[in-house]
């Protein structure tokens, strides 16, 4: 079997060391660099799409493993509850990489966007949570979300197929405003116990 004109087998000698011995060493450098458009990008790739909901998620995620990391010295055994269930689930698992799957994630749905995370064998860590006015400051930077913000309660099924590729296309635009916002990590309250 070939890839182009390299045989996949050495294809795969490039990458495999790479991630032997840490599967998450691309995201742990995206961690290091509090590159929030990146681990957006990862994110989407296993959540299908770019949404606000993801990159709450995914900013939550790595503002949390920054502080974990300073904390613990590394960004592993990494246990993460979040307090709602949503697309910020999926931007909580990827960038921490705590899964259902590998049971380092749980769900405690509370309706508020914030997620916490302890250090395996350990009570401690650090919690972030979505500020009260924080859907206040960003319609003050990005116009388009107070917009959006108003139609929670609308109900997709009764969209037309044009209103809802509408819609995706205001959250897209609304979720790559928030990764580029530089200030973007002051709408989070971020604590350690």
């Amino acid at each position: 079997i070939k890839n182009g004109n390299t045989p996949l087998l050495e294809t795969h000698k490039t990458y495999i060391p790479r991630y032997e011995s840490n599967p998450r060493v691309d995201i742990e450098a995206l961690l290091d660099k509090q590159d929030f458009k990146a681990l957006q990008l990862k994110s989407a790739q296993m959540h299908n799409h770019i949404c606000p909901g993801l990159t709450y998620g995914v900013i939550a995620g790595a503002i949390g493993m920054a502080k974990f990391k300073e904390q613990f010295g590394d960004y592993k055994q990494v246990q993460a509850t979040t307090t709602t269930n949503s697309c910020f689930v999926d931007g909580v698992q990827v960038v921490t990489g705590a899964s259902v799957g590998n049971k380092g994630l749980s769900i405690e749905d509370q309706g508020i966007m914030g997620v916490k995370l302890i250090k395996k064998g350990t009570e401690n860590g650090v919690l972030v949570k979505l500020k009260d006015n924080a859907k206040e400051i960003l319609a003050e930077r990005i116009p388009e979300i107070a917009h959006q913000q108003g139609k929670s309660g609308d109900k997709n099924a009764e969209k037309t197929p044009e209103e809802m590729t509408a819609m995706r296309a205001e959250k897209f635009t609304i979720a790559q405003k928030m990764v580029e916002d530089e200030n973007i990590s002051e709408i989070f309250e971020i604590s350690t116990f």
